[in-house]
């Protein structure tokens, strides 16, 4: 089992995702993720990978009634 742990930054830049986004993310549980300390927060790339694709084609609408 190969993986890497990587920073909020990485992840942030790796999906081109704002940072605040990436820590809504996170917030309200919707990304995996671990904490180092009590604010540290760290990702498993592995885990990362799977959940984006577990995630494809997934559409958001927010307020509009499909």
């Amino acid at each position: 089992m190969s993986f890497e742990i990587l920073t909020r930054q990485e992840v942030s830049d790796k999906f081109k995702t704002p940072l605040k986004t990436l820590d809504y993310l996170v917030r309200t549980g919707q990304i995996p993720f671990f904490r180092v300390g009590k604010r540290g927060v760290r990702f498993n790339s592995d885990r990362l990978e799977k959940w984006t694709i577990e995630r494809e084609g997934i559409e958001y609408r927010l307020g509009v009634d499909a």
